[in-house]
């Protein structure tokens, strides 16, 4: 069995001693960004009754939100009729955008319309489906085409599957007098214990959306858009189309993630707004936060995850390449590497298993190689299990303050599967971008099968199909 692993063991051993140095720089660096947390006391900020008085006292702006849809007829009525139902706010119109091949999902949308003139639909005049960039596009042409009529001052990004918190749109509009892009947290709905694909979201957002995101505002680095809760103003809408004609690029898979970044190249100031209602004294409040579900079934999960990896490592790197200044540079080069850390981080298991085991038994002393560096190794390999473990501490002290403490027993189960997620997604991203390029063509708008919690937006549905809403939107 020794032969069968060594037989090149010269370079497959080296290959063990760099991969060692790798993930110990990899985790230095999230400690470094950890620490700088502390240091900075960054953390989300508990509400108080004055920041409520203030949001109220603040003029409401016209706030366009904006939705495109695609074969989403089961959900679009009942999420659109359920938000409004619940939103703490009245100076908003829902645009929703649809294709002229989707005459399903148009029914819907008109039918939701019907009964609250705050619901427009825009039809494409392109067949779907298209991009959401491009669809994005179609409904700020439609909105700049008639700015009397609609008179907005300012857009927020939503998708079909998205709760929308009830005081988003006031702490959005109270942002929008100092900034001109706002994002605000995205979670995922909690889910049942047993569901570990779809708690990986649970637990991936909950740390960027409490932690990360702050450390990133606070080194001066853009904020990138999550595609949704995001919010930017009308004049920056206006000088984007006036460099480029558009606001969103048509060939990107993830236009949003680009929108924050291209804001701050254009010397336009955005925010991360982390906001929570809570007792300091308890583990979790209430966030002012955008809600879904993510994918439940494994392959479903990896295929979004290729999305996202397609989007921001790879044609995040082509549109945008490294502009900003250094801070920004860095989560660029952060938001990029994952294209290799987490493919290592597949591999990383089993040789660590390998090394631990090795430790213990004879090939470490038997092995000239191991027994030569074995020092070298061992210290490797304590600081990798303490940077884990800091890792996973991290990330349940996100969990917990989201979700409370029960969410946190079955982490370290979800742990792996992320890691297994996030891998399978970097190889299938590599992998398609290299078929593409060499049949030279181009990724498509891939559909997600989307749900709502059970009952949202159907006692609002059954309602106002009786009783519709007079209302002066437009």
């Amino acid at each position: 069995m020794k032969d069968l692993l060594f037989n090149s063991h010269d370079l497959y051993l080296w290959g063990l001693l760099v991969l060692c140095f790798l993930y110990t720089w990899v985790g230095v660096e999230d400690v470094a960004l950890d620490l700088i947390a502390v240091i900075r006391g960054l953390k989300p900020y508990r509400i108080r009754l004055s920041d409520l008085k203030n949001w109220v006292k603040t003029p409401e702006k016209r706030i366009a939100i904006l939705v495109p849809a695609w074969k989403e007829s089961k959900i679009i009525s009942h999420m659109l009729l359920g938000n409004v139902a619940r939103i703490h706010y009245d100076n908003y119109l829902f645009f929703v955008g649809c294709y002229p091949n989707d005459a399903e999902t148009i029914e819907a949308v008109k039918t939701a319309s019907i009964f609250n003139p705050k619901i427009i639909p825009v039809i494409n005049s392109k067949g779907g489906p298209t991009s959401k960039g491009q669809m994005l596009n179609r409904i700020l042409e439609e909105i700049q085409a008639s700015p009397e009529k609609y008179r907005v001052d300012a857009f927020v990004l939503q998708d079909c599957e998205d709760i929308m918190d009830p005081w988003s749109l006031k702490l959005l509009n109270f942002k929008l007098d100092q900034f001109d892009f706002v994002q605000i947290p995205v979670f995922s709905l909690s889910v049942k214990p047993f569901d570990f694909v779809a708690g990986t979201y649970m637990d991936e957002f909950a740390e960027s959306h409490t932690k990360d995101l702050l450390v990133r505002e606070s080194l001066g680095a853009a904020i990138p858009s999550a595609g949704v809760g995001t919010a930017f103003s009308q004049t920056l809408a206006k000088a984007m189309i006036k460099q480029n004609g558009w606001v969103f690029y048509e060939n990107s898979v993830t236009e949003d993630y680009e929108l924050g970044i291209r804001s701050q190249a254009l010397g336009f100031q955005g925010t991360f707004a982390c906001y929570f209602f809570g007792n300091q004294r308890k583990r979790n409040g209430h966030y002012i936060a955008t809600r879904e579900y993510f994918p439940k079934k494994l392959g479903r999960a990896i295929r979004q995850k290729t999305r996202w990896t397609v989007g921001i490592a790879i044609q995040g790197w082509k549109n945008l390449g490294w502009l900003g200044r250094l801070s920004n540079r860095y989560y660029l080069y952060r938001d990029r590497r994952g294209l290799l850390t987490n493919i290592l981080a597949l591999i990383g298991y089993p040789v660590f298993i390998f090394l631990g085991a090795a430790r213990l038994s004879q090939i470490w002393q038997e092995e000239p190689f191991l027994y030569s560096y074995g020092t070298l190794l061992t210290g490797l390999l304590a600081v990798n299990m303490a940077l884990m473990l800091n890792r996973l501490w991290q990330r349940g002290r996100s969990v917990s303050i989201v979700y409370g403490g029960q969410a946190l027993w079955l982490l370290p189960v979800r742990w792996p599967i992320s890691v297994i997620v996030n891998s399978f997604a970097c190889v299938n991203a590599l992998t398609q971008t290299f078929i593409l390029r060499i049949r030279k063509g181009t990724f498509q708008w891939v559909k997600t099968d989307h749900e709502l919690p059970s009952g949202f937006g159907t006692a609002a549905v059954t309602q106002l199909a009786t009783e519709p809403i007079e209302s002066e939107a437009v």
